[in-house]
């Protein structure tokens, strides 16, 4: 059962607003397909006004919303992003522009100069989140929890206005047909907040493992020139150094894949082959001692290494290992019927076959 209105936004924190007052924004006016819109700014009080009936919608039907319905532990997550961020002079997060629009009668806009003015829409105008609900919803959220941080913060809004609500369906069909997420690889490559991914970029900076990973596939086609990708290497570190002191992880996983690159004789000739070219497609082609699940298994090598307390020289048994992709001890193992299977199962049991064949004695 919701909470009534006064329960959820105490007057404390959110006064009590007239219902016939005029909303009025500071605004710049744009276009787009002959259409106009315009950009403002709203404060978590503006937020209240304008979306909390529905934000607080005791029904979430798709088809009233005009959009999916809002998911209170996606809300929750972005609440704890936000408060987890908002540090003043350390913190950062950021929340993209809502987009909204408006069912009203009239508006009017008084521009001030190139596109700026004030905007102001009726009373009885109708609000309608066509994205960011849930960036919205946690900023609510964020607030109730910690109003002193936040009273000053605010988000960007794209106003169209929707007369008779003629675009509201189109409005979140059109932004949520082609998402687009960025690769692994790249989230790797630009997230300072994860100290595995901090690791890993150090990891690469050495010359021959930057020169042969791509730093935006999460996979690699047959006629790429790269031999590992940037994802693969932040999943072989974390299979490699979860149970190690984050203090350590950097000087652990530079001496084991130092170790690594002259125990494999593949990798030793790549390491060694300074600006020389390398057939690399016919590398990943004919062995499978550069992929992601070998990298991975590698990992989970060098954590059972520390566990059983271990010397990196027992590594050199590596150099026994066929590491051509038609051994057939693969089958049934990580290949099946001809193709590489990727999955924990597979990679722990890669890990297991390198351990008892060729390490452990």
């Amino acid at each position: 059962m919701p909470k009534p209105p006064q329960e959820r936004y105490p007057t404390h924190l959110f006064p009590e607003i007239d219902a016939d007052d005029e909303y009025q924004f500071a605004a710049t006016a744009g276009q787009q397909a002959g259409r106009p819109y315009w950009m403002i700014n709203l404060n978590v009080q503006g937020i209240r006004r304008l979306f909390a009936d529905f934000l607080d919608r005791a029904e979430h039907d798709p088809r009233s919303l005009t959009q999916r319905s809002l998911n209170p532990s996606r809300a929750r997550k972005l609440k704890r992003y936000i408060l987890d961020e908002t540090l003043p002079g350390n913190g950062f997060y950021i929340l993209p522009p809502l987009v909204v629009s408006v069912d009203a009668e009239e508006y009017a806009f008084d521009e001030v100069a190139d596109g700026m003015g004030h905007l102001t829409l009726p009373s009885d105008a109708q609000f309608w989140l066509g994205d960011g609900q849930h960036r919205a919803a946690g900023l609510l959220m964020a607030y109730l929890e910690a109003p002193a941080l936040l009273q000053q913060e605010t988000v960007g809004v794209m106003l169209l206005p929707d007369g008779g609500n003629q675009i509201r369906n189109r409005i979140f069909l059109d932004i949520n047909a082609n998402p687009s997420k960025p690769s692994k690889s790249l989230a790797v490559l630009f997230n300072d907040r994860d100290p595995m991914a901090a690791v890993t970029r150090t990891l690469i900076a050495t010359g021959w493992i930057e020169r042969f990973t791509n730093l935006e596939r999460t996979t690699l086609p047959k006629q790429s020139p790269d031999l590992f990708t940037l994802n693969g290497w932040r999943d072989a570190n974390y299979a490699l150094l979860v149970n190690c002191p984050e203090a350590e992880w950097g000087d652990v996983a530079g001496r084991f894949w130092a170790a690594i690159a002259q125990a494999i004789p593949q990798w030793k000739q790549v390491a060694r082959a300074g600006d020389k070219p390398i057939n690399t497609q016919r590398l990943r082609q004919e062995t499978i001692c550069f992929h992601s699940i070998t990298l991975a298994a590698l990992g989970l090598l060098g954590q059972r290494l520390m566990s059983d307390q271990r010397s990196l020289t027992t590594l050199k048994g590596l150099k026994g290992v066929d590491w051509r992709r038609n051994n057939p001890d693969w089958e049934g193992l990580f290949l099946i019927e001809g193709r590489i299977v990727k999955n924990r199962q597979t990679t722990e049991r890669l890990a297991d076959y390198l351990y008892s064949k060729f390490v452990s004695g």
